[in-house]
């Protein structure tokens, strides 16, 4: 039996833990600067460290839209900023369906398999800080949430033509991060049937589309063009 002294400081530390919890469960759903605060990242010297946004991605996030193109510069966190939000849109909106495309390489360190790591990460942070996600069993990059009806998995953009006009197809996205376009085999095809599955922006529908350039021409430079000009209902961005 616990003496009146130790019994006081557990019933202190239970309130204690109770108002964390209310607070971090509070930091979840205020905003998505809140929420990115809760998280950690493992950066290039490979040890986890709190997320906290730089200059770039905070002016990002003031002018973002539900329709984006961003051409960027290596190394900026433009592909992390975006998987953090793709988690806060899987974690907040019920019946969410958050797709991550990324390029489809076949080797041990692979898009996905460092896109996989990075939402791992965030997990464990929020698991750390008392959030608990009642994932269901999923297959590896597929991540499912059963009470709120929401799945966030990374999809691999078709390493062939076939393939490629088959990804996405018959789905329904509400929201769609496009990571390294510049960069994919087929990119016409592998957005083609994914891009008409998401949902209209004034139903809370989201396309980005980032990538550092790979030159003159593609899918991607057409779509940084036309963003440029107005003419795509995208809205570009320019972090050199």
């Amino acid at each position: 039996m616990l003496q009146p002294e130790a019994a006081l400081r557990s019933l202190y530390a239970c309130h204690s833990d109770r108002s964390r919890e209310r607070q971090t469960q509070r930091a979840l759903t205020q905003d998505f600067g809140t929420f990115c605060s809760l998280l950690e990242i493992v950066p290039t010297e490979g040890q986890r460290s709190p997320f906290v946004l730089n200059e770039m991605q905070r002016r990002y996030n003031a002018a973002r839209t539900p329709r984006d193109v961003i051409l960027k510069a290596r190394q900026m966190g433009m592909t992390t900023l975006e998987q953090a939000r793709d988690a806060w849109h899987f974690i907040n909106r019920p019946g969410a369906r958050v797709t991550m495309m990324v390029q489809s390489i076949d080797d041990a360190d692979s898009p996905s398999r460092k896109a996989k790591r990075v939402f791992d990460v965030f997990f464990a942070a929020l698991a750390k800080r008392g959030v608990k996600l009642n994932f269901a069993t999923s297959p590896a990059g597929v991540w499912t949430l059963p009470d709120r009806d929401a799945v966030l998995r990374i999809v691999e953009a078709g390493a062939s033509r076939a393939a490629a006009q088959k990804k996405g197809r018959g789905d329904t996205v509400t929201r769609l991060h496009v990571t390294e376009h510049a960069f994919w085999e087929f990119p016409r095809e592998s957005l083609l049937a994914v891009e008409s599955s998401v949902v209209a922006p004034e139903l809370g529908g989201e396309i980005v589309r980032e990538s550092t350039p790979n030159g003159v021409g593609g899918r991607f430079y057409d779509d940084v063009q036309a963003a440029k000009a107005g003419t795509s209902g995208f809205k570009f961005h320019f972090f050199p």
